[in-house]
């Protein structure tokens, strides 16, 4: 067995392949009873190469076993690599949408299909797309693909002049297929490439799901642009959008729905770019806890996880409820919530704030040197996680603005080892961040600096190991 120094930044309840390299989320389905999730996958090492698809599978979206490659460079058309894409079910058959890169770079689209959801056989007339329409690019990729008998659309992400676009194909029988325009564009602030295109419908409001290159100078990010449909012109017309997550590691967003009907999405929980020193470890890349999408106040999207994160509790820390309400100045360390595997779920009470900032800190070593704040500005209301002091250096840390409703707010903090996931109120803000402390910083406090602040309540639980082979 690996020692714990060797497996320190490992990930114990996300899904993640056992060993290598893992990118964005592909062909996430509900199948035959079960959760699919393939994802980009560099089989050989933990660095980015010549992609595969790897498979997982999961009953309950928590524990997830992985299978095999579902995809790997065979042929002319995909030489150079499996890239992202979509899967839809037909007929009791799942067939596999995805970028194939040829010999020379070219990016192409192609199928590969299976009545097992385990044995893909690509399409023999693949590519299915071979060449990208005066409106796009050499970029031109991440097929969407969904609709029903006699009626399916395709989505491809590229650009057109330095401006993100994405392209709208349509079918009659998935394998023949007609360019039809571009679906929807930048307006010349939303990025240089459109990747990743995800669209869906929730509660009779149309929403455009995708990930910019080259925006607001980030190089990536994940948004959602509101909107309407236009069936006559086939083009889908925005007028707002926002970040997905406002952290720093979320990309390449995918949804998927299952037989209740829930609107579910899973992302990369990693960024290029970024330093990843679980390369070290033989690994790279995990992904996101699931999430929901569902209306709240006022139409407002929000991205709550999925509930079954319950499953994952193990053990209740904080049990005493005679110590609340409480007021903290400065830092009051949690002696009983200690751990690297936890769920924190805390609320402040504004309206008894004097404070500058307050905040809840995770993975903290016995001195302070090493930790990570969630740190909330009172009087910008404005939100950041610091990661300035959280061990391995890291990238930079984006700051959002938050507005706590009727003067509370409420903080759900998952963190899993080496990522820090908060959900902010009702989940209408996220913030998602890669951590990499030393394997005893395992310290949690709340804190309120230049004054004062009430906590309201304070819940916490050790979370168990949901990863392949890990105990429960």
């Amino acid at each position: 067995m690996p020692s714990m120094e060797e497996t320190r930044y490992r990930l114990h309840y996300h899904a993640m392949p056992p060993v290598n390299w893992m990118n964005d989320p592909n062909g996430f389905i509900y199948f035959a009873g079960q959760y699919h999730l393939f994802f980009q996958f560099h089989p050989y090492s933990p660095e980015w190469g010549p992609m595969h698809w790897g498979h997982l599978v999961s009953n309950d979206l928590m524990k997830w076993e992985f299978l095999s490659i579902a995809l790997a460079p065979s042929e002319d058309y995909d030489i150079g690599g499996v890239y992202s894409g979509t899967a839809v079910e037909f007929n009791g058959t799942l067939y596999l949408f995805y970028t194939g890169i040829t010999g020379d770079g070219r990016q192409v689209q192609c199928i590969a299909s299976s009545t097992d959801g385990i044995r893909f056989e690509k399409h023999s007339g693949n590519p299915v797309i071979g060449t990208y329409p005066p409106e796009g690019s050499p970029d031109f990729r991440d097929p969407k693909v969904w609709g029903k008998q006699g009626a399916w659309n395709m989505l491809i992400g590229s650009s057109c002049n330095q401006e993100g676009n994405v392209l709208l194909y349509q079918s009659s029988n998935l394998f023949d297929w007609t360019y039809e325009g571009v679906f929807a564009q930048s307006d010349g602030s939303l990025g240089t490439m459109w990747e990743c295109p995800d669209f869906f419908m929730l509660e009779n409001e149309e929403v455009l799901m995708l990930s910019p290159m080259g925006m607001h100078n980030r190089a990536n990010r994940n948004i959602f642009l509101y909107g309407n449909l236009n069936e006559s012109h086939r083009q889908f017309e925005y007028y707002g959008w926002r970040d997905v997550d406002g952290g720093h590691d979320f990309y390449a967003a995918q949804t998927a729905t299952d037989s209740t009907g829930r609107r579910i999405f899973i992302a990369w929980m990693d960024m290029w770019g970024a330093p990843m020193p679980s390369k070290q470890e033989g690994w790279a890349g995990a992904m996101t806890l699931p999430r929901m999408i569902v209306k709240g106040d006022e139409g407002r999207l929000l991205t709550p996880p999925v509930p079954e994160v319950e499953l994952l509790r193990r053990a209740i820390l904080t049990a005493d409820p005679t110590r609340l309400p409480m007021v903290i100045s400065g830092t009051t360390l949690l002696s009983e919530v200690a751990g690297n595997t936890l769920e924190i779920i805390v609320e402040f009470n504004l309206s008894q704030c004097d404070a500058e900032e307050i905040g809840v800190i995770v993975r903290r070593s016995a001195d302070g040197s090493e930790q990570t704040l969630i740190l909330y500005h009172v009087a910008s209301s404005r939100i950041r996680v610091d990661r300035s002091c959280s061990g391995e250096p890291l990238g930079v840390d984006y700051e959002v603005d938050y507005h706590a409703a009727d003067g509370k707010l409420k903080l759900r903090i998952f963190v899993d080892v080496s990522s820090l996931e908060v959900f902010l109120g009702d989940a209408e803000t996220v913030l998602t961040n890669r951590i990499f402390p030393s394997p005893d910083s395992v310290g949690t406090a709340l804190f309120a600096t230049g004054g004062s602040v009430e906590v309201t309540s304070l819940e916490a639980w050790a979370l168990r190991n949901h990863e392949p082979d890990g105990e429960e």
